[in-house]
This record gives structure tokens, sequence and C-alpha cells, in this order.
């Protein structure tokens, strides 16, 4: 556990090619018509991505210094420890997704140095930059000044944060509500998405919302961050778990209690269909 193998450009696991950078299967939702020429585009859905990594196994220390790394590549990389965590870089960046190891033929082998490719699959199909970004929410309150600028904002309140999402999908956000409120209230101003929750937070908890599909969550956490409580039940009927869409998003927060000293912060993983 914890162990690592790097593809390079020198001895001993050599990088010769690697092929699943781009996008993956895309599926397209449609609806076809009786009658109709063509159908109606309703989306599209991204399936697994298959990665492939040809390479070399290249030691000047003999065949038997050959064989043992061969099975120590295909131990670290053995499909019964499940998803395992593989990091690409190129010159402009780096990124991770969750791989298995699906293929690990050896094809030829002159002397000590022995040909190779791996092959797996990633059940979730984006790469993911490294750092979280994290923000806080801050606090806005006022009216309007003279003279007016156009478009007039009158009695601007409550926490607000901009976000500009420069990827290309949607990307899913972390919230955690601090400092006590009552029925808090979060909305992408941009798309008219909100998600309120039907519960005082005391000041001794916080609110945890997570909004990636397959994962989604809302958990109300004592400040030390034990004994976690199932808050979906709370979270009002209309509401949307949304996540940031490409471009510019406008987030706003407030709570029936007018809470000025909440204290929300907004984190989120960029990813990228295609790198």
């Amino acid at each position: 556990m914890g162990q690592s193998v790097t593809f390079f450009n020198r001895r001993p696991h050599i990088l010769w090619q690697v092929e699943g950078m781009g996008l993956p299967v895309v599926n397209v939702i449609r609806s076809e018509g009786t009658g109709l020429d063509g159908y109606s585009f309703e989306g599209v859905t991204l399936g697994a991505r298959s990665i492939k990594i040809k390479g070399h196994i290249m030691t000047e220390q003999g065949q038997r210094e050959m064989y043992r790394l061969r099975r120590e590549l295909g131990r670290i990389m053995s499909p019964v420890l499940g998803l395992l965590t593989l990091t690409y870089s190129n010159d402009y960046s780096t990124w991770t997704t969750k791989i298995v190891v699906t293929k690990n033929p050896y094809e030829s082998r002159m002397k000590s140095n022995m040909t190779l490719t791996l092959e797996g699959e990633c059940p979730d199909p984006y790469w993911y930059e490294e750092a979280v970004q994290s923000h806080k929410m801050l606090y806005i309150e006022g009216g309007f000044e003279f003279p007016f600028e156009f478009p007039i904002e009158f009695g601007i309140r409550g926490y607000q944060l901009e976000i500009q999402n420069d990827t290309n999908v949607f990307l899913p956000l972390r919230f955690e509500v601090a400092g006590g409120c009552v029925r808090p209230l979060i909305r992408n101003e941009t798309t008219g998405e909100e998600i309120k929750i039907n519960r005082t937070i005391p000041d001794d908890t916080y609110l945890l919302i997570h909004t990636k599909l397959r994962e989604k969550k809302v958990l109300i956490v004592n400040t030390d961050g034990t004994n976690p409580v199932n808050a979906f039940g709370y979270v009002e009927q209309n509401s949307q778990l949304f996540m940031l869409r490409p471009g510019l998003n406008r987030l706003y927060f407030d709570s029936e209690d007018n809470s000025t000293t909440a204290q929300i912060t907004v984190s989120y993983q960029r990813r990228w269909a295609a790198v």
C-alpha cells in the first residue's frame, strides 16, 4: 500500500505511448418522433474512460532484475486492489483520475528489456486538478449611491461570491455553513437553482452539502467533525444540489434569521473531460 510506479523517459520504466487523454465515449440522449426527420437533442452523458499505456521495462542489471521489476509492477497495479490513482503530467499541467487495471500483457523481450502494454478503465471519466479551490462567501450590505450606475441594484444584502468556471464541464460543489443560522438558502443567481434546508443549524455544528453525482450528501456535523447526522430529509422539495456551470457563477447565501455571523466556505475541484 502507498507504493507507486512512474513511466517516464528513463530507466527502468520507459514511457513510449499513452492513449485515452481525449474525450471518453459520448452518449447522446435523444428523442425521436414518429414521422419526423432526425431527432431532438436532449443532452449527453460521458461513458467510462479507457486508458492504454505502452512502454518498456529496461534494466542494465540483467534478466533477473527485469523479472523482479515485472513482478513488482504487477503487484502494485493489481486489479484486486480496486481503484488506483493515475496521475498524468505533460508540459502544461498535472491531472489525476481513478483507474482499475484490466490488462497487462507482456509483448516481447530482448535480453533484459521487455515491452508491455497496460490497459485500464476509469469509471469516473473526468481528469481532476490536484489542488482543491476554496473560497469564503463575504457578507455585503448596502443600498445605492448617486449618481446612478445601470443596472441599479437596490438594497444589496447577503453573502455573495462570484466564481469563474474556466473548465469545459460542470463542477461539483462542497458547502460548509458554520456559525449558526435558521433555514439557510444557497442560490446560484446565474441559473436560478437553489438549495434550501428547513432546519436550524446550531452554533456548535456545521452544515455540509456535497453535490457530486453518486456522492451527494447533506449532513449536520459537530464542529469537531463527529456525529454526522443525515439531513437530506430537511432539504426543501424544489431544491437542486447544483454544480458550477462553465462560465461565470454568482452564488448567494441567506437565512431566515438574517444572520451576519455565519461562515460559508465553498470548495470545488476543477476537472476536464479531455486534457
